[in-house]
């Protein structure tokens, strides 16, 4: 459940923190219904990483390293904005400890 939530509140701070108008900097034309897609699909491949969960490791995983593409991309992004995005804060506080979280306790059980 921790990954749905993780995803939902960065999902909100990168909509709260303008994320359609910087991206359009990188890609013009990018809207808010763009947005909306992509992280709505999003938040249904967490919800289904929820439901499948240790039972299909290959998918949990995919969904842990599109998380971990989600931070450097947003690491990135500020360094090329150079100053804060979108999405920025929850990537390295919660995406970080989160996945870190997830590679011990995976690393520990048993195969």
């Amino acid at each position: 459940m921790a990954i749905l939530t993780v995803s939902i509140i960065h999902v909100i701070e990168e909509y709260m923190g303008g994320f359609v108008d910087q991206m359009k900097q990188f890609v013009p034309g990018t809207d808010l219904s763009q947005f909306v897609s992509i992280n709505m699909t999003f938040i249904v491949l967490c919800f289904i990483a929820v439901i499948v969960g240790s039972s299909n490791l290959v998918y949990s995983l995919s969904i842990a390293a599109l998380l971990f593409i989600n931070v450097l991309f947003h690491v990135g992004g500020s360094i090329r904005l150079r100053g804060y995005n979108a999405g920025l804060v929850t990537a390295v506080v919660l995406y970080l400890p989160f996945l870190s979280m997830r590679t011990i306790i995976f690393g520990t059980m048993d195969h």
